[in-house]
C-alpha cells in the first residue's frame, strides 16, 4: 500500500509542477502540426464526413418512402394478411400456448395468433417489414470509406 499511494504522492507532485509552470500533462509537442486541429481532430473531421456522406447516401436510398411498411414485399404482405384473416375468424379463447414448465421463448412475438386486435396485427406485420428493410452495411462498408 505504501508503493501506492508513493506513486500517486510522485504523479501528483508532477502535475503541480506543470500546473506551476501553466503546463498541462498532455500538451502537443511544439513541433506537431496543428494548423487546422491536431491529427486527432483531422481524423474525427474525416470520420464526421463519412458519416455524413454515409447519412445523405441512406436519406437518398429513402426518398419516397416514409415508412417501415413501405419496406414489406407485396407477396409476404398479402401472405401476413391471409393468415390473420384466417385465424382471426375463428374465435379462439385467449389462452397461453405455453404449458406450465416451458419459458418465455415458445412463443413467436412476431406471429399472428387468434387473441390478436388490429393494433397486435399491426405490430406484427412492422415487425415483418422490419425484416426487409434495406441493411446499409451490407452494401456500405463505413470503415473503407475512413482509409
Amino acid at each position: 500500500i505504501n508503493l501506492l499511494y508513493q506513486d500517486m504522492l510522485r504523479k501528483r507532485q508532477e502535475l503541480d509542477r506543470l500546473r506551476a509552470r501553466g503546463q498541462h500533462k498532455y500538451e502537443y509537442d511544439s513541433d506537431e502540426e496543428t494548423e487546422g486541429g491536431t491529427w486527432e481532430h483531422k481524423l474525427r473531421q474525416q470520420e464526421m464526413e463519412a458519416t455524413r456522406l454515409w447519412a445523405n447516401e441512406l436519406t437518398e436510398k429513402s426518398r419516397g418512402r416514409h415508412h417501415i411498411g413501405d419496406f414489406l414485399p407485396p407477396d409476404e404482405l398479402e401472405r401476413f394478411l391471409e393468415k390473420y384473416q384466417t385465424i382471426t375468424s375463428f374465435i379462439l379463447p385467449r389462452a397461453s400456448s405455453r404449458t406450465e414448465n416451458q419459458g418465455l421463448g415458445v412463443e413467436r412475438p412476431a406471429e399472428v395468433s387468434g387473441d390478436d386486435d388490429e393494433f397486435d396485427a399491426y405490430r406484427k406485420r412492422m415487425m415483418l417489414a422490419y425484416r426487409f428493410r434495406p441493411n446499409p452495411l451490407v452494401s456500405l462498408n463505413i470503415n473503407h470509406s475512413l482509409r
